[in-house]
C-alpha cells in the first residue's frame, strides 16, 4: 500500500515528466507542436506504471486469497467472531490486504458501524471474489450466521476450479503416457 499515491501527486509527476521531456526534445524536434504531441504520451508514464503495479498486486492478492480464507476459517472455528478472526489473521495477510484489514479493525474499534466498515473494506479491493466474500461476511454478521460454515463453503467454491484444473491436467498426462 503506497500511501503517497494520491491523484495530486500523480498529476504533479505527470507534469514534471512532461516538462523534462519537453526540455529534452524541443532542441531535437525544433517544433513546439510536434514536441508537445511527442511529450504528452511520455507524461502519462506514471499512470501506466501505477496501473501495471495495481494489476500485479491484485493478481498476487487473488492467488493468496484462498490461504487467507483458510486462516480466517480456522480462527472463527474457535469462537465464531469475525472481528477477532480478522485481528488474529491480519498479520498473516499479504500487503495490501493486511493494510485494508487493519483499517477495517481501526474503524470498528473507533466506533464505526461494522456494516459501514465492511462496505469500506469491500470498496478498497477490485477483486470480485474478495468483494463477494466481504458481502457474505457482512450478511453473516448482520444475521448472526455461522462464519465457519460460510468460510468452509467459500473455500470449497474457490477451490473447485483448481480441483477441476488439476484433474484435467492429470487426465491429459495420463492419456499422453
Amino acid at each position: 500500500y503506497l500511501w503517497w499515491i494520491i491523484p495530486q501527486t500523480i498529476i504533479i509527476f505527470c507534469f514534471i515528466i512532461f516538462l523534462i521531456s519537453y526540455l529534452i526534445f524541443i532542441p531535437i524536434l525544433k517544433l513546439k507542436s510536434l514536441t508537445i504531441t511527442f511529450c504528452i504520451p511520455i507524461a502519462f508514464i506514471p499512470i501506466f506504471l501505477l496501473i501495471i503495479y495495481s494489476e500485479i498486486n491484485e493478481e498476487k492478492l487473488e492467488k493468496n486469497l484462498i490461504s487467507y480464507i483458510i486462516q480466517l476459517k480456522n480462527q472463527v472455528k474457535i469462537n465464531n467472531d469475525i472481528i477477532v478472526a480478522f485481528r488474529n489473521t491480519s498479520k498473516y495477510a499479504m500487503k495490501p490486504l493486511n493494510t485494508y484489514i487493519n483499517i477495517f479493525l481501526f474503524e470498528v474499534s473507533n466506533g464505526v458501524n461494522v456494516t459501514v466498515a465492511f462496505e469500506n473494506l469491500k470498496n478498497k479491493v477490485n477483486i470480485e471474489r474478495f468483494k463477494q466474500l466481504i458481502t457474505n461476511l457482512e450478511s453473516c454478521y448482520m444475521n448472526g450466521g455461522d462464519f465457519y460454515n460460510l468460510l468452509d463453503k467459500t473455500q470449497n467454491i474457490f477451490f473447485l476450479p483448481l480441483i477441476f484444473l488439476n484433474v484435467s491436467i492429470s487426465f491429459l498426462h495420463h492419456k499422453e503416457s
